[in-house]
């Protein structure tokens, strides 16, 4: 086993012994998310616990496994109860191991009076035969448990990937490769845990992407054309944004552009490309070689303000009234606006 793997089980056995834990699994398991820093908001309750209250509590480690690692979804019918059946195992070897320790441990005291008490050789040899005996099932032991906590290294590292690829899928959208929703808070997350300060309390714009009469593209040419327009979408807004940025396909054919520290006009410029390379892509029915008409899409921009109690909801919201101007004036256009002109309004 590595010595990686041993630091993060003393790392384990230290933090439930400090917080009078049981060694279960639940406990294991919260504890090892927490350790390893696999959920932000995990280790933010329990460090939030700790700093009220001073020690964590059976009720409350239940309560953080059921809300941050227990998920009713794939987790729950996969990896979760794969995980649990490797946490009792490992635990069950670790508490045997446990035991064993402590008869050898009574052995050797026992042997210990007993050498004190007789100088006899028979006494001797019989005390050493006990020593032979009880040291070969301590090595025994010993070995079972070093065997068993390698193949656990290895299952928990196949179960961290498939997390990994679980928790990918989960902020993704299949068709654009995209954020989804989920995936842009798990972001934002990030961006404030990163920068040390959360998006809405600083300089950044939204632009709102969405596609001219969608419906009746789907209703003319099918919702397999209808999926290759949004693909092709997702693959120019990602061309043409930043590293920082964040792109989201927000439902249907509606995007979302996040753009931290970035003013309105920078956003607009932004935008514009984005709409000119979409407008410019050639499209060809396959099935008659005929070029098809331009598909374009509108966008609305606004910017967030400095020391205001505005939302990241409320700007998207600015934005999206944008692009309802944008959808009045004619399509296939941008629209900015600033909080404050936003009269709301339904585009298509």
């Amino acid at each position: 086993m590595s010595e990686q793997t041993h630091a993060i089980y003393r790392k384990i056995e230290h933090f439930l012994t400090e917080n009078n834990l049981s060694p279960n699994p639940t406990n294991y398991s919260v504890a090892f998310a927490h350790l390893q820093k696999h959920s932000a908001k995990l280790s933010s309750a329990i460090n939030s616990h700790l700093k009220k209250h001073g020690k964590l509590n059976e009720t409350f480690t239940q309560q953080i496994f059921s809300e941050f690692i227990q998920q009713p979804d794939y987790n729950n019918e996969t990896i979760y109860p794969a995980l649990q059946t490797l946490l009792t195992e490992v635990y069950s070897v670790v508490e045997k191991s446990h035991l064993d320790n402590v008869s050898y441990i009574k052995t050797l005291n026992a042997a210990s009076m007993k050498l004190d008490d007789s100088q006899q050789e028979t006494n001797i040899q019989m005390l050493v035969g006990l020593l032979k005996k009880s040291t070969d099932s301590m090595r025994n032991s010993q070995e079972k448990l070093s065997q068993r906590l390698q193949k656990a290294e290895q299952e928990s590292e196949q179960l961290q990937r498939q997390l990994h690829q679980v928790a990918k899928a989960a902020m993704f959208d299949d068709l654009t490769g995209l954020l989804n929703r989920a995936g842009l808070r798990t972001k934002l997350e990030e961006y404030a845990n990163a920068s040390g300060v959360p998006l809405e309390e600083s300089l950044y714009s939204i632009i709102v992407f969405d596609l001219d009469k969608f419906k009746s593209i789907n209703d003319t040419y099918g919702h397999p054309f209808g999926d290759r327009v949004l693909s092709n979408t997702g693959s120019v807004i990602t061309k043409h944004i930043r590293g920082t940025d964040l792109a989201v396909r927000f439902g249907g054919e509606e995007f979302i552009v996040v753009l931290p520290d970035t003013d309105l006009q920078s956003a607009y410029q932004i935008a514009e490309k984005i709409r000119c390379a979409i407008s410019n892509v050639c499209w060809i029915n396959r099935r008659t070689n005929e070029k098809l008409s331009a598909i374009t899409i509108s966008a609305g921009i606004a910017q967030s303000q400095l020391n205001s109690d505005l939302t990241l909801d409320d700007v998207i919201q600015v934005a999206d009234d944008a692009l309802y101007r944008a959808k009045n004036n004619g399509r296939n256009c941008c629209y900015m606006l600033h909080h404050g002109q936003s009269s709301g309004g339904v585009h298509e």
